[in-house]
């Protein structure tokens, strides 16, 4: 009776920080969006903010530097996960990507 009661609770708690990460990413992702609207002449910094961001992913991105093919091995076939590193990687890089106008997930 315990067992499901602790794992109810994992679940919660892990949902509740989801959502707060993820709300946090959408907003950010409205305020610089509105930012680039409001300043299009940043369109201008796309290929510096590109340079640095796979620079940055490349350096401190770990066995996640695969990209799409090594994502597709790890949905397939669950070996190692990609790095928890990743996530504040992910959440900047779009972020900044948005800010210049790229097309950060969004096609």
């Amino acid at each position: 009776m315990l067992r499901p009661l602790r794992l109810l609770l994992l679940a919660a708690l892990g949902g509740a920080a989801t959502g707060v990460v993820v709300f946090a990413f959408l907003r950010t992702l409205d305020a610089v969006t509105d930012a680039r609207a409001d300043a299009p002449w940043l369109v201008w910094l796309l290929p510096v903010v590109g340079f640095v961001v796979a620079g940055t992913y490349h350096s401190f991105g770990g066995r996640a530097k695969g990209g799409t093919p090594g994502v597709i091995a790890e949905a397939t076939v669950f070996t190692h996960g990609a790095p928890a590193r990743m996530a504040p990687l992910i959440f900047a890089g779009s972020s900044v990507g948005h800010l210049v106008g790229a097309s950060v997930g969004r096609e």
